[in-house]
């Protein structure tokens, strides 16, 4: 297949095919630019983040957000909205809405560890959560 797919682009169309990054695949195992592809009802295709994209995503992300990175949170939410706004206008194709929802989730969870994570001390974290209404006296005692 990749034989005859190679002839025609290159005896036909002129166009020069590298056959190292070449192949003929099934639409459903078929990855491109970052994209993939799967099939929806009534044999249509759509596309979905690649597996490997989302792996380097989530480990930008956790730079990003790692405790051990000591720079002001107003710095750090800079650097996360330029990276996530450039990630997100990149694949605002994809048709899979429950992955960037997995991925909020966990995004918005690695924050707060790292806001947790800022305030060092115990009487520290009581007097913010009072102060935002999440934090009872019963609460302040199993703490």
């Amino acid at each position: 297949m990749l034989v005859v797919a190679t002839r025609l682009f290159e005896d036909t169309l002129r166009l020069e095919v590298n056959r190292a990054k070449s192949s003929v695949k099934p639409a459903g195992s078929a990855e491109f630019l970052g994209y993939g592809f799967y099939f929806a009802k009534g044999s249509q295709v759509k596309l979905r983040m690649a597996p490997a994209t989302r792996k380097r995503v989530k480990n930008r992300i956790r730079q990003l957000t790692s405790c051990r990175w000591s720079i002001s949170m107003e710095e750090r939410l800079a650097r996360l909205n330029e990276y996530m706004r450039g990630w997100m206008g990149y694949f605002r194709l994809v048709d899979t809405p429950r992955v960037f929802q997995k991925l909020d989730e966990w995004f918005r969870h690695r924050l707060q560890q790292v806001r947790w994570k800022e305030w060092k001390r115990r009487k520290t974290r009581v007097r913010i959560l009072r102060s935002w209404g999440r934090f009872s006296f019963r609460q302040a005692a199993r703490a």
